[in-house]
């Protein structure tokens, strides 16, 4: 980057530039063969569930009763199980994109 001393009224040009960079750096790290790790699934505890995504064990609870969150329950089993792998791409599913993102249409 150079070492220019910019005009603030340069300053939004200077933000889409950096975001489209980032944009840039960072579909290139998805394509990379050695950041692809593959992550092996890993069956959790409603207490593991609770402390990997960062909740109570009364919230995780109630999103189990709601359905709103993937889980494993066997049938005549009281115990839950969740997907650590599951449980990451609702965290991710749940991502809303930045304001500036939006306008520009980039995700």
């Amino acid at each position: 980057m150079k070492n220019e001393s910019k005009g603030f009224d340069s300053l939004p040009d200077q933000v889409s530039a950096i975001y489209s960079k980032v944009d840039r750096i960072e579909k290139l790290l998805n394509h990379h063969p050695s950041f692809k790790e593959e992550v092996k699934d890993e069956f959790l505890t409603i207490e593991q569930a609770a402390e990997f995504i960062h909740l109570a064990r009364q919230t995780l609870y109630g999103l189990v009763c709601d359905r709103k969150i993937p889980y494993i329950k066997r049938k005549g089993s009281k115990r839950l199980y969740f997907s650590r792998n599951e449980l990451r791409e609702w965290i991710i599913g749940g991502r809303k994109k930045t304001s500036s993102r939006q306008i520009s249409g980039s995700k």
